[in-house]
């Protein structure tokens, strides 16, 4: 058999892991890491929850790591293309010989305690990573924090990024309960970074905080402003507290929240060099970011007319998104194409993208998860809304581009599943 046809049989085997559902809880991970001489305590880890934003922060603080010449592990979920993206190392993919020999070496131990796909995922990055002896890694969790398989990591930092509805079956059905599933990653002794929060989240998040947790808050340890913006991307100035002078950066794409996201990173990133003795060069760190476009996330595809890809899935980040997008696209030239998964709040989603828009076209993620294309209409009538349905994702993609005209904007919201179907294509 090719080496290609065994690395997808192993991806295959891997996906089959679904067959055991989400089970939040650290047991398997446990053994199974203990079983591999625990490979997650081998390096420093910046570990990341949040509702949204993780991604893009995550990725940033891997950038910026890299521009100071460190061997940097990334660990994010879900991909768009191809498994082996949720591992990379200084932007390269795990390697498909990786995979395969893992899985042969585990198999037996994960079917035998029935763990998890994101277990074994998890497992995979936490044994590549101490394998390739990175310096650092960057690890997002999946889903919550506090029983996210993630969370056997002992983080030298912990970020927080915005907290919002998303996942309420499994984290609680308030923003309190939901915010004390992500503070759950925070450890003794780790630096903690806060993103802006509400008052009532920050109360949550303290209680998690112990008195050897060194603290640093968005808006009272970073200083910046937004220069310039376009569809293409933004220009922004920023300094943190040690600072005595802002410095400039170039932010590919357009959306507007990635500041706050950059934000984030950039202190997290300052204060870990800081901490390390990792010398800057300011030049690098400038020209890595301004080359940074992380896919997926209000991703510029195409000009005149415009395709925008967005994985925006939950109610909070489409909002973020809307936001961002009506800053340079009118409405009245702007069309949708949408496909979500079946765990999404439809009623408020519908209810924020009706009359935004001069068509929208609903369809379905190719996914076992996806949302049924008929709740949307429904959903999109009691709106007021007229939709048009194709089921189809590349039917409804070339419909969708068939008559633009060179000033109109296509925005395709919705699932991984659906962005990274068609960034494939």
């Amino acid at each position: 058999m090719a080496s290609s046809d065994i690395y997808q049989q192993t991806v295959n085997e891997l996906f089959d892991l679904q067959k055991f559902a989400i089970k939040l809880g650290l047991d398997n991970i446990t053994a199974l890491s203990s079983y591999l001489k625990n490979p997650q305590l081998k390096y420093p880890v910046i570990h990341i929850a949040g509702t949204n934003g993780k991604g893009s922060t995550a990725f940033y603080i891997s950038q910026l790591l890299q521009a100071c010449g460190l061997k940097v592990g990334l660990y994010t979920s879900p991909h768009l293309n191809d498994y082996r993206e949720r591992i990379r190392i200084n932007n390269t993919n795990i390697d498909p010989e990786s995979v395969i020999t893992f899985w042969q070496m585990v198999k037996p131990k994960v079917l035998d305690r029935k763990a998890t796909f994101f277990d074994t995922t998890t497992l995979l990055a936490t044994h590549y990573f101490a394998e390739q002896k990175v310096d650092v890694a960057v690890v997002e969790t999946g889903l919550g924090g506090r029983l996210d398989s993630t969370n056997i990591v002992k983080p030298d930092s912990v970020v927080i990024t915005p907290i919002g509805f998303d996942h309420q079956q499994h984290l609680g059905n308030t923003l309190k309960k939901i915010a004390a599933e992500k503070a759950g990653i925070i450890k003794p002794a780790c630096d903690v970074f806060l993103t802006k929060i509400r008052p009532s989240i920050k109360k949550v998040i303290d209680v998690a905080l112990s008195s050897d947790n060194r603290v640093f808050r968005l808006e009272k340890d970073v200083k910046y402003k937004i220069l310039e913006s376009d569809i293409t991307g933004m220009k922004l100035q920023l300094k943190i507290k040690t600072d005595h002078a802002f410095k400039s950066f170039h932010i590919p794409g357009p959306a507007i929240y990635q500041a706050d996201n950059f934000a984030l990173a950039y202190l997290t990133f300052r204060n870990f060099c800081a901490k390390h003795g990792i010398h800057l060069n300011n030049d690098l760190v400038e020209s890595k970011i301004s080359e940074s476009n992380w896919p997926g996330r209000l991703q510029l595809v195409q000009r005149h007319p415009d395709i925008i890809f967005d994985v925006s899935h939950n109610l909070p980040g489409i909002k973020t998104t809307l936001q961002s997008v009506l800053r340079f696209a009118d409405p009245k030239r702007t069309h949708l194409l949408l496909g979500i998964v079946n765990d999404k709040d439809v009623g408020g989603i519908t209810k924020i993208l009706s009359g935004k828009f001069k068509s929208i076209i609903v369809t379905e993620p190719n996914s076992y998860r996806k949302q049924k294309a008929e709740v949307l209409i429904d959903a999109f009538s009691a709106n007021n809304e007229k939709v048009k349905l194709i089921k189809d994702l590349n039917q409804a993609f070339e419909e969708s581009k068939k008559n633009l005209k060179d000033d109109e904007t296509l925005l395709i919201l919705g699932s991984h599943y659906l962005v990274g179907e068609l960034i494939s294509i």
